[in-house]
């Protein structure tokens, strides 16, 4: 699913009813509960930016942009949306260390830990800069493991080679300069015969 269609907060798809897409001022938008669980005090605080916006979740707009955009399958109610999950391989999803039934969302750089959507209010409410992390950054973090283990191999080929090379240039040298020599005495020789 295209992360412009799903919640920033709880990553589930956006619909026409309790999920509409809602606009904060300062531009970032939240599916509805997520806004109202933002509520506090009166205002309400965007987790990316931590602009304190003055209004309640009702008087915020719908985001009409991305609620009239969304694919076919999106526009009702997603009540399989936790099963969507089930063909996803395993390793490839991570847990909250806190929260452990919950998928990792969010990437804290004060801290340099990962976390659910239920942990990041304890992370915005102390100024940390909060990146949404993509759910494919386990499985591109995967492949780049791959690609550096790949690249180490060649690596290692290369400096084998390299050293076999140098090896096998040491041994022509040395058989070059003996043939030379010999050459160089042969000539000599035949030099001393014609003098004599």
């Amino acid at each position: 699913m295209d992360s412009i269609f799903e919640c920033g907060i709880c990553f589930k798809g956006y619909n026409h009813n309790e999920k509409k897409p809602i606009s904060l001022p300062c531009g970032h938008s939240f599916c509805f509960e997520c806004i109202q669980h933002l509520y506090k005090n009166q205002t309400i605080k965007c987790p990316y930016d931590k602009i304190a916006h003055h209004s309640t979740p009702e008087n915020l707009p719908v985001n009409y942009q991305v609620l009239t955009a969304l694919p076919m399958g999106m526009t009702q109610t997603s009540s399989n949306e936790d099963n969507t999950n089930a063909d996803k391989p395993v390793n490839s999803v991570r847990f909250c260390d806190i929260h452990p039934s919950k998928k990792v969302k969010f990437y804290c750089k004060n801290d340099r830990s990962m976390f659910c959507t239920k942990c990041i209010l304890k992370h915005t409410e102390m100024k940390h800069e909060v990146i949404q992390i993509s759910p494919k950054v386990e499985e591109m973090k995967k492949m780049i493991e791959e690609m550096v283990m790949e690249v180490d191999k060649h690596d290692q080929s290369i400096s084998v080679n390299e050293e076999l090379y140098n090896k096998l240039e040491m041994k022509v040298r040395k058989k070059f300069n003996e043939e030379v020599d010999k050459l160089e005495k042969s000539f000599r020789r035949i030099m001393d015969q014609l003098e004599i």
